[in-house]
C-alpha cells in the first residue's frame, strides 16, 4: 500500500482501481414491485452519486451464505449529516440485512481514508436489492464485492 501511495495514487484512484464506471441510470425490476434499481454492481465496476438521498442497486450472489460488501468513498464532503443506512434484501425480499448508523458524524465514521464499509449477509443466491441512504451532503463513489459462501 505504501508503494502505491508513494507512486502518487490518491485515495480516490485506489478506490477506483481496476473498476469501470457504471452510470446507474437504467431501471431494473427488483423483488419489490415498488422499487427499481438503477444498475448491477459487481467487482468490476463502481457508480457515483450524491447525498442527501438514496440509491438502489442490484448485487448478484451465486452461493448460499455469501456476504455483500458495500464500500462508499466520499469525494467531496460538504455537510456530515447524522445518518447513513445500507440494507440488502434477500433475492425474494423476504428478509433484510441492515446497517443503520444514526446520531453519528458520517464523515468522522469514514475516517482519514474517507471510506465507509458495510457487510450485508446474503443467505440465498440471486439478485439482491441493496438500498443506500444518507442525510449528509457529499459526492460519493460506491462499489460492491461478494465474498464467502457455502460450497
Amino acid at each position: 500500500m505504501l508503494a502505491i501511495a508513494s507512486a502518487g495514487c490518491s485515495a480516490e484512484q485506489l478506490f477506483r482501481q481496476g473498476r469501470v464506471p457504471e452510470p446507474c441510470g437504467a431501471v431494473y425490476p427488483t423483488c419489490n414491485p415498488t422499487a427499481s434499481a438503477g444498475c448491477f454492481l459487481d467487482h468490476e465496476n463502481y457508480t457515483e452519486g450524491q447525498f442527501p438521498g438514496a440509491r438502489r442497486v442490484l448485487v448478484g450472489t451465486n452461493l448460499p451464505g455469501q456476504v455483500i460488501r458495500i464500500r462508499i468513498f466520499f469525494k467531496n464532503m460538504v455537510f456530515p449529516g447524522t445518518e447513513i443506512l445500507v440494507q440488502g434484501w434477500e433475492a425474494d425480499c423476504g428478509d433484510v440485512s441492515r446497517d443503520h448508523r444514526q446520531d453519528v458524524d458520517v464523515f468522522a465514521e469514514a475516517g482519514d481514508n474517507a471510506t465507509l464499509i458495510f457487510d450485508l449477509a446474503a443467505a440465498t443466491p440471486g439478485d439482491h436489492l441493496v438500498e443506500v441512504y444518507s442525510d449528509c451532503a457529499a459526492d460519493y463513489l460506491m462499489a460492491a464485492d461478494v465474498t464467502g459462501g457455502e460450497f
